[in-house]
């Protein structure tokens, strides 16, 4: 048997008003988030302070710097192409996945305090401690370059598609431009500031997704008229 045939959800092609709001929009949060990463670069007085900062991000900054690494391509956008090409089927994966963060926070973010306190600040530095091996400790940087590398492909490739999409500029312009902004605000921020970049985008996210979330919820007529359009739809579940 051939397996059934998914039909292709149509990609909206953005108007020039959408186009030219998204750029503006976009463009803004970049410089503020830019301007904090050069403002505490330009603050940190030694290597070790823009490395680590003062330790005094606080929880809030922090829950919010980690929103919005977790809200990367794949879970903002990724999770977002599944529900919007598979439904409720596919919205499955994002509770689940929600699910797995919040328990590895809660399982590992004791532990890794702990280690904190016998001064190791990162994960080969935890697996070091852990195993009293720096051999173990060389393993885990190289598994996690390795991984690390393979991973940012994904992450390129939705920033330049979402780019690419919402203001309708070529996709490889699109790339070449992420990633350049990438290498600037790692390069220049330090932790300080890349965690309070991270905070800033954290909290843009939170706000704007909840708004988003709920007004188009109404827009699409509630749940019931979702389902509705949703089951009148020629989709299959994900995996066929």
């Amino acid at each position: 048997m051939f397996p059934p045939v998914v039909e292709q959800v149509p990609i909206p092609s953005p108007t020039a008003e959408f186009a030219t709001a998204t750029m503006v929009s976009i463009t803004i949060f970049l410089l503020i988030s830019a301007g904090i990463g050069i403002y505490l670069f330009r603050k940190a007085r030694s290597y070790d302070e823009w490395l680590v900062g003062h330790r005094d991000i606080g929880p809030i900054a922090t829950g919010l710097a980690l929103t919005a690494t977790w809200m990367s391509g794949w879970a903002i956008f990724g999770n977002a192409g599944l529900s919007y090409t598979y439904g409720w089927s596919g919205s499955w994966l994002i509770g689940i996945m929600n699910l797995m963060g919040l328990s590895l926070c809660a399982v590992m973010g004791y532990r890794m305090r702990r280690y904190a306190a016998l001064g190791a600040r990162t994960v080969p530095e935890v697996a070091r401690v852990r195993f009293n091996s720096r051999l173990v400790q060389a393993l885990a940087g190289i598994a996690m370059i390795i991984l690390l590398i393979v991973y940012s492909v994904g992450q390129y490739k939705a920033m330049a598609s979402v780019w690419t999409l919402t203001t309708g500029t070529p996709w490889l312009g699109s790339l070449v431009a992420t990633a350049i902004l990438c290498i600037v605000y790692l390069a220049v921020g330090g932790y300080a500031g890349t965690q309070l970049s991270l905070a800033f985008q954290g909290a843009v996210f939170l706000v704007v997704g909840w708004i988003f979330g709920i007004w188009s919820i109404f827009w699409a007529g509630g749940p019931a008229k979702i389902a509705e359009a949703i089951a009148a739809a020629k989709f299959v579940a994900p995996g066929g």
